[in-house]
Order: C-alpha cells, then structure tokens, then sequence
C-alpha cells in the first residue's frame, strides 16, 4: 500500500483504512511517501520479507495508527521521518525507529520491542508503553534531542524503567498531586531514613519527579515493593518498609545522593 502524489507538492489526504491486511509482501507494507491526515485502524501489515511494516516519509504528517499489528517484518515494525503521527495500542514485535527529522511523533498505550530515536529525531514521545516485549532486554535508544520517554514497563523484568522528561513540566511537581507532601530537597544518606510519615502497605510505592545530583534533565524514576533499588545517577537507592514502625524508609550504597524536586508514596 502506498500512499503519495500525483503532482509535486500534493499529498493523500484525509482517508480512513480499516482493517488493512498487508502480509508476506517483497518490500515495506505500508509506504506513506506523502500523506496528511491519515487513520488505520486495526489490520496488519506482518510477514514482510524485505523491508518495514509501515514507513512513514518527511513530507507525511498527522498519521493516526490505532490497534494495528506489526510483526515479524524483516526490516522492523515501524520507520518514521514524518511530524505529529500518532501510534497507539499497537503491538510492534520488531523495532519502531524514529529517523532523522522526525518530530512529535508518539508511540502510547502499545507493546513495542524496542523504540529508537536516531540522531535528528526531536521532540517526540514514548508513553505508557510495554516494551522489550520479545526478549526482555531491549532497552529503549535515544541519540536523538528532546525526546521524553516516560511510564514505560519492562515486560521481561517487570519493572518500570527510568524516564525523564524533557517537555516543560513546571514545576516537575505538576505531573503529581500538588498537594502531596514531599516536595522538598531531599538527602538520602548510607542510613536508614523515613521517607513517609505514615505507615505504607506492603504494596508501597514512591515515584519521584525532579533532579538526582544536579542532573541536566528532570528524570521520572520509581522503587516499588516487589523492585525496592532505585539506580539514579551517582549510585543506588535501597528502599524497605521497616516492620517495626512500618513506614518506608530508604538509605543509599554508602555516601549521599540528593533529590530535588516532588515525590509521592503511594500507601
């Protein structure tokens, strides 16, 4: 399938796909050379012996790609050089890969492999996806600039990973609740240190949004229960629920990291 102009400067426009079956074919499935306001909608484009499920060209924008299937392709799931194309609730099997010049793309609410930001790819957005889908260690890639990631689960370990976030969030406690306690500076010491002043569940959690040791970026990062380490830059962070006073304490490997920004513990 391929979608693009008749004469120079045209583009295929405002068209609906449902339930697109592409399978088994020599090249890429889907080629969006020129195309705007786009919508798949369920479908596959799987089994492609030479080339991507779907690619999306610089002089394509404003692709919408729900629910769609994009599997075993001999290239990867999906290449994207386009601007604002939106991905969301697809299950990718092989690489999704942002291109040079491509620009607020985002992929949502999918389960994905691996998401790759090549140099040159700015501004775009990897969400509230489950990732490393296929061996549990395909972490995302980003050499690009700008780009956010954040929310995303590790379907192998189980985990979430590490994000940060790179759109203007001020102050980094807009993303939690304003009215939580814990938006402070923050010392965590080689001792064992509350963090909350209530007693948490063994089902705890605490999300942090803010600064680790002075770092460029405001990073999203998570301990839970069953995952109490927090790696962050400049060493690890041991969290617990102490049996005694049951309230969630945390120490790091030996000298002092600190925090700035806004924190929540989920009881």
């Amino acid at each position: 399938m391929v979608l693009g102009e008749d004469n120079p400067g045209e583009q295929t426009t405002a068209s609906t796909f449902l339930t697109a079956m592409i399978e088994g074919v020599a090249g890429d499935g889907i080629v969006l050379e020129s195309a705007a306001n786009i919508v798949f909608t369920g479908g596959t484009s799987e089994n492609n012996h030479g080339g991507w499920g779907m690619t999306i060209g610089p002089r394509s924008n404003n692709i919408t790609v729900i629910g769609m299937d994009f599997e075993d392709n001999a290239a990867g799931s999906v290449q994207s050089f386009g601007t604002e194309n939106l991905f969301l609730n697809v299950l990718a099997a092989g690489a999704v890969r942002m291109g040079a010049g491509a620009r607020g793309n985002t992929i949502a609410n999918s389960r994905v492999h691996q998401v790759i930001f090549d140099p040159g790819a700015y501004n775009n957005v990897m969400r509230e996806n489950d990732y490393a889908i296929e061996d549990g260690r395909a972490e995302p890639v980003d050499r690009g600039t700008n780009n956010s990631l954040f929310g995303n689960y590790n379907a192998g370990t189980q985990r979430y990973a590490a994000g940060y976030i790179r759109f203007p969030v001020t102050p980094a406690s807009a993303l939690l609740d304003t009215a939580a306690p814990g938006r402070l500076t923050l010392p965590i010491t080689g001792e064992w240190a509350d963090l909350s002043p209530e007693p948490v569940t063994e089902a705890w959690r605490a999300v942090f949004i803010g600064v680790w040791n002075a770092a460029e970026v405001e990073k999203l990062t998570e301990a839970t229960a069953s995952a109490p380490a927090l790696e962050v830059t400049g060493g690890t962070i041991q969290f617990r629920r102490d049996e005694a006073t049951q309230r969630l304490q945390a120490r790091t490997d030996g000298h002092t990291l600190q925090f700035t920004g806004a924190f929540a513990v989920v009881r």
